[in-house]
């Protein structure tokens, strides 16, 4: 009756840590979770059910009431009252040999900095030696016991680097929320940087050096949201959700660059200070190959909507000249220079600004007239010849490391780029396409399988000419038709050789 309530994690855990499902838990910790599985709500209503039941005798009624009343009270007077004891017993209260080692060595560094202020201050006050060095003499004792434990404990560089790692995901969480006060990042971007700081700080503290790593490339990845609204857009022809996260994605790179810019500067103050020189350049190394994952990845967006990263570059930099403002009005106030009434009111004029400042929207450019004007071969195209062209294009997004076309798959379009660039991906060589060219043509021309795996390297705007559309496109573009057939032969005639060459 009693054993599972708040209890049946004891039968669960080790399941749940086969499954991988969960992190390991040690003997130590699950055996304060079961002295301190406290039962109470759930075992009184089972009880007073059971005491109810028509078809139970009274004395079992009694006995059942009074065995609920006596198991509630001894886990609550007993097991809570014994909890404290319990932990300090199994030594769960203590600093871990990691955190013992961060410690001793923020007051290593703290007790230093101390020493030298009061050595600075005695010294600006002509203060005498030995007053200056009987004030300091506590922090150069406690300094000197911080070393010798550090010592001691002599962690491993791995271990070290770990607690270093973590420093720096903290770090990249107050950062997070300092973008949020200062309204550099929406909320939402905020809390997926807050996330991803959790997640860095986890990782790092389990898997060190691995561990950061894999969740530093995870956090560059495209979102599950993301890609629920990419398949919404491929399959069902919605594409205001996958602007909205696109959208969102931009922001959270460029956010993320300027983070790294800040906790690169925090690692090359503290982390060297607190770590060593050693242990501070490979997280610094760390750090500058997010930073550079980042800038390649909003570079990437660049190319594709240059208009729409100049604005939000502007919008953050008019966010940031906004928080100095702000900050000049109350250095004015704090120095007696200006009233209240007025900071109030140079306040309020500020806040204005900033809450108009809101994210702008993004447009995918998908609009299927615009992207035949990219194209030089349908370029030549008369209003009538567009119309019906327009009829047969169906615009489509593709998102870098996207396959296209697989190899082996039966022909069902062939695509024009009308911006970006794709890799045709064959069994000895791989060629780049870009603007203005077109790919899966041969499959169709030739009724032959696809040949090769097209992969989208960047951002790409396409047009898609499905397999049904494709002989009537021929047929009423003669100009492109000349240039498909060309551009066919071209191939046909490069994969030949290539062939040859081969052998």
């Amino acid at each position: 009756l009693f054993e599972r309530d708040d209890g049946g994690w004891w039968q669960d855990v080790p399941l749940l840590e086969r499954l991988k499902l969960t992190k390991p838990i040690s003997s130590a910790f699950k055996v304060a979770l079961a002295w301190g599985g406290l039962r109470g709500a759930l075992t009184l209503v089972l009880a007073l059910a059971a005491t109810e039941h028509p078809l139970l005798p009274p004395e079992i009624q009694r006995f059942i009431a009074l065995l609920a009343t006596g198991f509630v009270l001894f886990t609550l007077f007993v097991n809570g009252t014994t909890l404290r004891l319990v932990i300090g017993w199994l030594g769960l209260g203590r600093l871990s040999p990691r955190d013992q080692v961060l410690r001793d060595r923020v007051l290593a560094l703290s007790y230093a900095q101390v020493s030298d202020a009061v050595r600075t201050m005695g010294r600006d006050q002509a203060f005498s030696e030995t007053a200056i060095a009987r004030a300091v003499a506590p922090y150069q004792k406690w300094i000197a016991a911080a070393q010798a434990r550090d010592v001691g404990e002599s962690l491993r560089d791995r271990d070290r680097l770990a607690i270093a790692l973590v420093a720096l995901a903290n770090q990249e969480r107050v950062l997070a929320l300092e973008a949020r006060a200062d309204r550099v990042a929406t909320p939402g971007t905020v809390q997926v940087l807050l996330q991803t700081a959790d997640t860095l700080a986890e990782a790092a503290r389990d898997e060190g050096r691995a561990g950061y790593r894999r969740a530093a490339a995870a956090a560059l990845s495209f979102s599950t949201a993301f890609r629920i609204a990419y398949f919404l857009h491929r399959w069902l022809d919605v594409a205001r959700p996958l602007a909205e996260r696109l959208a969102e994605r931009v922001e959270l790179l460029l956010v993320t660059r300027l983070l790294m810019d800040r906790v690169l500067a925090f690692n090359q103050r503290r982390i060297a200070e607190v770590f060593g020189a050693r242990i501070a350049t490979i997280t610094g190394r760390m750090i500058q190959h997010r930073h550079r994952e980042a800038s390649e990845a909003v570079e990437a967006l660049r190319r594709q909507y240059p208009d729409y990263l100049a604005v939000l570059e502007v919008r953050s930099l008019r966010q940031t000249a906004l928080r100095q403002e702000l900050g000049w009005y109350k250095a004015l106030f704090d120095e007696g220079l200006i009233p209240q009434e007025l900071h109030d009111d140079l306040k309020r004029g500020v806040a204005v600004e900033r809450r108009t400042e809101a994210r702008p929207p993004l447009d995918l450019g998908l609009d299927t007239r615009r992207l035949i004007a990219r194209l030089d071969m349908l370029s030549g195209l008369d209003t009538g010849q567009l119309d019906r062209v327009v009829k047969l294009l169906r615009p489509r997004f593709a998102v870098p490391g996207e396959r296209i076309v697989r190899a082996g798959d039966r022909a069902d379009a062939c695509y024009f780029i009308a911006s970006g660039a794709v890799e045709v991906r064959l069994a000895d060589r791989t060629i780049g396409l870009g603007s203005g060219d077109l790919f899966g043509e041969l499959a169709l021309l030739t009724g032959r399988p696809r040949q090769a795996d097209v992969v989208a390297v960047t951002f790409c705007q396409l047009l898609a000419l499905r397999k049904a559309d494709f002989e009537a496109f021929l047929a009423a573009n003669r100009a492109a038709a000349m240039v498909i057939g060309q551009t066919a032969d071209a191939r046909i005639a490069e994969n030949r050789d290539a062939s040859r060459a081969g052998r």
